[in-house]
């Protein structure tokens, strides 16, 4: 996943939860123009302290995992484990619903 696809997926998270790019400035201490560039593709690079700021807002994540490596049943298990789907009732910091976004290496094109 490059950064323009987190940059996306930040956004649908975004407003998703109806967050604009301003109050997402306010709570978190990046600026709006950092924001903007990040979702619409034309930021060069970000610091990963912010990348993980404006993800733990909307509820997203960052999973470090190899290169080529797909997700396995251990992986879904404790997906459905923290969305309260294991049998077990969640505690409530728990609660809080996130999405995964998956990061790779793409293989170039010959």
């Amino acid at each position: 996943m490059n950064l323009y696809e987190l940059g996306q997926a930040l956004k649908a998270a975004r407003i998703n939860q109806s967050i604009t790019q301003q109050e997402l400035a306010e709570r978190t201490g990046v600026s709006v123009s950092t924001i903007s560039g990040l979702e619409r593709g034309t930021l060069s690079e970000i610091g990963v302290v912010k990348l993980l700021q404006l993800f733990a807002l909307v509820g997203l994540e960052l999973q470090p995992r190899p290169a080529g490596r797909r997700r396995t049943l251990d992986d879904v298990a404790a997906g459905a484990s923290t969305l309260g789907m294991s049998g077990q009732r969640p505690e409530p910091d728990s609660l809080q619903i996130r999405q995964r976004v998956r990061v790779s290496a793409k293989k170039a094109k010959p």
